[in-house]
């Protein structure tokens, strides 16, 4: 149990990870890039 208890933090991480990732990079970008995607 412990072990899938891991594996779904390991996952939860990875797209916690992503979901950052991607507001950053969407933070970086102009305005009107931003707003129009």
């Amino acid at each position: 149990m412990s072990a899938d208890r891991c594996t779904r933090t390991i996952q939860g991480g990875r797209e916690f990870l992503q979901e950052v990732d991607f507001s950053a990079s969407r933070k970086r970008l102009p305005r009107s890039i931003a707003i129009a995607s």
